[in-house]
């Protein structure tokens, strides 16, 4: 069996009977300037256009110098481009369904790596017009290509690429990857993309499996990460992977009917919850995130920061638990612990939304190896396994 395996700046990936057949993608921790936690929520509120519980500082995105190895930020991996490949940082995004880079053309990209058409062999320009347009005005545009994709060493040809030519609001002034690579299904495709990338490549005897897995690092425990396609890498879990069905290939999404801490047990009543390696926080509505906060002593909430909690909860022994297909997954309380804001509080990776909307990013998947399986002649299916440290 054939499978790749993406290291992530700060990230990694894994199997079933597909143990033996992976390619790895290393994914590595993203330097410099970083989104606050604040800045986070509010893009992911504009992701899905939910309406958010806080106030925004003005239209500018929020950023950290991430100086310190203690908080998790931005999980990112390698992917080649053309022929022969150029390179790009890229977020791995299951919460989303398109690949695009910007490129020469594109003057209001951030000055990164950007696509040069010209020198790609295989390149050919669709020239059908795409478009991904965010709640707050923010935008993506350009036309669609073809090109080859290089993962983990596995070349794929005439795969959908989206040319970004003009980029506004948060897609432009964020300092983070050069595009993004959509591991969604092709239902929410902008780009018109007809099958998932690695659906693709199961299609092509690329990789015989349509399967992702999904290693996070903990940032103060070294970071890295892994993301393996075509197969999973058993070293990087315990025990056995706990697969849950998809109930429609739209979003990456389960059925979540409660949360539990402290011995105490708060029902949910909303839809599926959507499991995103795209976006950080884990996002739920207003009356749950209150619930689970009323468990943690000296939390506050302010209407900019949202709810911060002291920061020595990162030496908390709870856990809370989600009951995603009647089945529990715990994390750890000390893991929602994000960066210091001063006074000895911190900020939390759980925040609140007044939609009846659940998204588990990944402040709840670093808890979990993940195995995404496009179920291309069957059913689609998540499974998890704890991680392995």
């Amino acid at each position: 069996m054939k499978f790749i395996p993406i290291l992530f700046s700060l990230c990694a990936l894994g199997s079933i009977d597909l143990a033996n057949a992976y390619i790895p993608i290393p994914l590595s921790p993203k330097g410099g300037k970083v989104l606050s936690t604040p800045a986070r929520y509010h893009k992911l509120m504009q992701k899905y256009g939910l309406e958010g519980t806080l106030q925004k500082r003005g239209d500018k995105i929020g950023t950290i110098e991430y100086t310190d190895n203690f908080y998790d930020v931005d999980y990112v991996g390698t992917v080649g481009i053309g022929t022969p490949p150029q390179n790009f940082i890229m977020d791995f995004d299951t919460g989303s369904s398109d690949v695009w880079i910007g490129t020469e053309n594109c003057s209001s990209c951030r000055p990164t790596q950007k696509f040069d058409t010209n020198q790609s062999s295989t390149f050919q320009l669709d020239g059908f017009p795409w478009k991904l347009q965010y709640a707050d005005g923010s935008s993506v545009s350009g036309l669609t290509a073809e090109d080859a994709f290089t993962l983990g060493g596995l070349y794929t040809m005439n795969q959908t690429l989206g040319l970004a030519e003009n980029v506004t609001g948060s897609f432009a002034n964020t300092n983070l990857t050069d595009g993004i690579f959509g591991l969604g299904f092709p239902s929410l495709s902008y780009t018109g993309a007809l099958m998932a990338p690695v659906v693709q490549m199961k299609k092509q005897g690329v990789i015989d499996d349509a399967v992702i897995g999904i290693w996070l690092g903990r940032a103060r425990e070294g970071g890295g990460g892994e993301l393996t396609i075509g197969g999973i890498n058993p070293a990087h879990y315990t025990g056995e992977i706990q697969y849950l069905t998809v109930p429609v290939k739209k979003y990456w999404q389960l059925n979540m009917s409660s949360i539990s801490i402290n011995q105490k047990t708060f029902e949910y009543r909303g839809s599926s919850s959507i499991v995103d390696t795209g976006t950080t926080l884990i996002i739920l509505p207003m009356n749950l995130t209150q619930d689970i906060y009323n468990e943690i002593p000296g939390t506050r909430f302010n209407s900019t920061a949202g709810y911060t909690i002291p920061c020595n909860t990162s030496q908390s022994t709870e856990q809370i638990t989600f009951t995603l297909n009647d089945l529990p997954f715990p994390i750890n309380v000390a893991d929602i612990v994000r960066e210091e804001v001063g006074d000895g509080y911190c900020n939390s990776g759980i925040a609140g939304t007044t939609s009846d909307f659940t998204i588990l990013g990944d402040t709840f998947l670093k808890s979990y190896y993940s195995v995404f399986d496009y179920g291309v002649d069957t059913i689609a299916r998540i499974g998890f396994a704890p991680s392995k440290r």
